[in-house]
């Protein structure tokens, strides 16, 4: 029996639009079909740039791979414990990777959502919503 299914390329796209790979990477820093859906940094920093606004204006306290590794004013906080045996040199979400930790030696860090608000970085809607939390 026919269906009426909307098609999805993985491959080409119209001038400024992404890619499914491409949007993959921009919010989670992997693709999950696509090795390298970028051909190089530059062009990955620039289609965040080009694209970043309507994933930060519909963010509900927490922001995408992408906005860590090009909008993120500093690092979060660690709240207990040590960054000493981190990878210095991999950041994920703004906290140091720790590939070789074991789980009692990894550092807690502050959460998303106390980072945005330390730093006043909630959108509108955000701070709406922490509002009605609030309240309720």
């Amino acid at each position: 029996m026919p269906t009426n299914r909307t098609k999805r390329s993985r491959g080409r796209t119209r001038a400024g639009e992404l890619t499914d790979g491409q949007e993959q990477f921009l919010l989670f820093g992997h693709a999950f079909f696509d090795d390298h859906p970028f051909s190089s940094e530059a062009e990955c920093k620039k289609a965040w740039f080009r694209h970043r606004e309507k994933w930060i204006a519909n963010a509900k306290f927490s922001r995408p791979w992408a906005w860590w590794c090009y909008d993120a004013p500093e690092m979060r906080q660690i709240v207990q414990g040590s960054d000493e045996k981190a990878i210095k040199n991999r950041k994920y979400k703004g906290q140091w990777s720790c590939w070789n930790c074991s789980c009692s030696e990894l550092p807690i860090y502050e959460s998303e959502l106390e980072y945005l608000v330390r730093l006043g970085l909630l959108n509108q809607n955000e701070k709406e919503l922490l509002k009605d939390m609030e309240r309720a």
